[in-house]
């Protein structure tokens, strides 16, 4: 089947443009665990997530699965999309190659679900990034992911949602440790070679998509690839699923002050001298107090012809019923590093009292920062 493709709403476009908060809590390569991305081209079978080396990467295409393996079971692939930022997962040895060295990670996911955003939180691209410039002055790391019909990846069967590449991608000047946040997918003109993909005013939302890769690699551009070594990318977690955009901020003392707590410990030598340690340093603490007012029974809507309520509701759903993670972005852009706190639910508790005439509620929440903290990685 085909790849849909369409454009988000007019409503969310503009709402997010206003820079009003969504909410990315299903990512559809989650559950999918057991399906098997290699097709029975082994040496794994029965896997969501593998690793593979790719060579020849100056043309920048997307990558054929082949049988040849490069999964470490120590640091499994399907820790990409277990809700984990701490639990890396890379290839089990890096990259080498007469040029343009790559690492590919290929992964099914939820081929009936939409999605429009891709985060990528808790990697080490600057240092790769570092490494490739030493080898090769001219070169620059690149990431890019695509989604495919097939594992095959072949002509006509893919759609790149994004790229990620210092002078390419619009608005990104070099990798740092902040997460990569893209929340208008989407291509103008080729799928394929160095052309941009993403922050582009696309706004893509793709359904049908059973097979993803996400390439990291070396764009040796005019040098005529001349870099060879890759050492193998991490990754904490990779997320591709729908955005939940709310149309309104949360009531403003609620929202204006981020709380910020540290967990410390202090020791105490036999001389009496005290050292103090921190242990967990710059977590945000939100308690949002959203106020919806749309009703989808009477047809009334919020700002921008959303429904808050509603959106909420789902969110709430994605969330297994306030069990899982997800990803809030207080102040979207389309900006490629946004901030994109990993958060949890405190209280598995959804409140919607009324406050006042027939629609308008109270939802309140508290959500904590899952590490590693957004404010450690600036």
């Amino acid at each position: 089947m085909a790849i849909a493709v369409t454009t988000l709403g007019a409503g969310v476009q503009q709402a997010l443009s206003d820079g009003k908060p969504c909410l990315l809590a299903k990512n559809i390569l989650a559950g999918q665990e057991t399906s098997d991305v290699t097709a029975g081209i082994g040496p794994e079978t029965g896997i969501s997530a593998i690793w593979r080396t790719a060579s020849g990467k100056a043309l920048l295409l997307p990558d054929t699965l082949n049988a040849v393996g490069n999964t470490d079971l120590a640091q499994s692939p399907l820790r990409a999309f277990d809700s984990n930022l701490a639990g890396m997962t890379a290839p089990w040895q890096s990259t080498t190659a007469v040029s343009s060295p790559a690492s590919v990670l290929f992964f099914r996911g939820d081929q009936t679900a939409s999605f429009d955003s891709v985060v990528i939180a808790n990697h080490n691209f600057k240092d790769l990034s570092d490494f490739v410039r030493e080898e090769n002055v001219t070169a620059k790391l690149f990431v890019e992911v695509y989604a495919g019909e097939t594992n095959a990846f072949g002509a006509g069967t893919f759609q790149k949602l994004v790229r990620w590449e210092a002078g390419v991608t619009p608005g990104f000047s070099a990798f740092t440790d902040e997460r990569l946040v893209c929340l208008d997918l989407g291509t103008s003109g080729s799928q394929v070679g160095g052309f941009p993909s993403g922050y582009l005013g696309k706004y893509f939302s793709y359904t049908n998509a059973p097979y993803f890769q996400l390439v990291v690699g070396v764009d040796d551009g005019s040098s005529g690839g001349t870099t060879t070594q890759l050492p193998s990318p991490q990754i904490g977690e990779l997320f591709i699923g729908p955005r939940r955009q709310l149309s309104r901020n949360p009531t403003f003392d609620t929202w204006d002050v981020t709380d910020i707590e540290s967990a410390t410990g202090q020791f105490s030598s036999t001389t009496g001298i005290q050292t103090r340690y921190g242990i967990s340093l710059g977590q945000s603490l939100y308690n949002p107090t959203f106020t919806p007012g749309g009703d989808a029974d009477l047809g009334i809507s919020d700002l921008y012809s959303l429904n808050d309520y509603a959106t909420l509701q789902t969110f709430w759903e994605e969330t297994n019923y306030g069990s899982n993670p997800f990803f809030l972005i207080p102040v979207p852009s389309v900006s490629p590093t946004v901030g994109a706190p990993f958060c949890s639910i405190v209280e598995a508790d959804f409140p919607a009292l009324i406050e006042g005439g027939l629609t308008e509620r109270n939802v309140a929440f508290e959500f904590e920062e899952i590490p590693p903290y957004t404010r450690e990685e600036a």
